[in-house]
C-alpha cells in the first residue's frame, strides 16, 4: 500500500510539473529551441540612406538606400514591403518588395538586408529592390507631393510562416530627395 501511495504521489506531481511548464515546454525537432507554437515578431525595421534629418531618414535618389529588418519566427517567414503616405497600411498603398525569409530563401535567417533604388523621373516615380528586373510604379502613392523632396512611409509586414496571413507590421518614415 505504501508504494502505491508513492506511486501515485510520483504520478501526480510529476503531472503538475508538466502542467506547470506549459505549452512552451514543447519544442518541436529542428527548431533551435524556440518553442514550436513561437509568434513572429518585428524586432526591428530601417531604411538606411544618405543621412538623418529631425529623425527622419533621408534617401538621396542617386543611390541606393538599404532596408534591414530583424524579425524573431520560429520557421520561414514570408514579408512585404509596402510604400504609403502614412504610418497606416491601406487599400490605396503600393506593395513594391516580397519575399521569404528562413533557410535557402531570400534572406538567410531571422535578418533582412537588401539594397533598394527610388527613382524619379518626368513619367514615373519608381521603387525596386534586389535588382529587381521590373521597378514598381508608386507614383499613385505619392500624388500631390512639393517638387524635389517626397516623405513616405515604408511598411514591413510578415508573418510566422508561408501560407498565414501577414498581419505583424511595423513602419519607417522616409524623406526621398532628387
Amino acid at each position: 500500500m505504501q508504494y502505491a501511495c508513492h506511486k501515485i504521489l510520483f504520478t501526480v506531481g510529476f503531472m503538475f510539473l508538466l502542467v506547470a511548464c506549459g505549452d512552451d515546454a514543447f519544442v518541436s525537432p529542428g527548431n533551435s529551441g524556440k518553442p514550436a507554437n513561437a509568434e513572429t515578431v518585428i524586432n526591428s525595421f530601417t531604411a538606411t540612406g544618405a543621412r538623418v534629418d529631425a529623425g527622419v531618414e533621408v534617401v538621396n535618389t542617386t543611390e541606393p538606400f538599404s532596408l534591414e529588418w530583424d524579425v524573431s519566427s520560429s520557421s520561414i517567414y514570408p514579408f512585404e514591403v509596402w510604400l504609403s503616405d502614412n504610418a497606416e497600411l491601406g487599400s490605396a498603398d503600393i506593395k513594391f518588395f516580397n519575399g521569404n525569409c528562413g533557410p535557402g530563401n531570400d534572406c538567410l535567417g531571422t535578418l533582412g538586408d537588401f539594397d533598394c533604388n527610388f527613382v524619379k523621373s518626368d513619367t514615373d516615380t519608381t521603387l525596386a529592390c534586389n535588382n529587381a528586373v521590373n521597378p514598381v510604379n508608386v507614383a499613385a502613392v505619392l500624388s500631390g507631393v512639393s517638387p524635389g523632396k517626397i516623405t513616405a512611409y515604408l511598411i514591413l509586414k510578415a508573418n510566422n510562416q508561408v501560407g498565414d496571413q501577414l498581419n505583424k507590421v511595423a513602419f519607417q518614415k522616409v524623406t526621398f530627395e532628387f
